[in-house]
């Protein structure tokens, strides 16, 4: 299992936040480059209320070599503790 410290170090000390890039007219393949190429560790995008919300950090991850992708609160009423993990599960694997 992964110690708070583990994951403060793949964080790093500061990280963009932000809506997904599409959300903004932007290529999220290009900004996530840029986030990294700038020398931040993470991207924060807000709130996991639907899967195309979480799909939104795929185009994040497979354009970048080490940013760590977060969100924000998963809402229950959308989806399954399963459903969730299991996609979690597969995006860690991928990434």
């Amino acid at each position: 299992m992964t110690t708070t410290d583990e994951l403060r170090q793949l964080l790093g000390p500061v990280g963009i936040w932000t809506r997904p890039p599409s959300a903004l007219g932007l290529d999220p393949g290009e900004f996530a480059q840029a986030v990294e190429e700038a020398g931040f560790g993470s991207i924060w995008l807000p709130s996991v209320n639907t899967p195309e919300n979480l799909a939104a950090l795929e185009p994040l991850l497979a354009a970048t070599s080490r940013l760590v992708a977060a969100t924000g609160i998963a809402s229950v009423w959308t989806w399954s503790p399963r459903e969730l993990a299991t996609e979690a599960d597969r995006l860690t694997a991928a990434y």
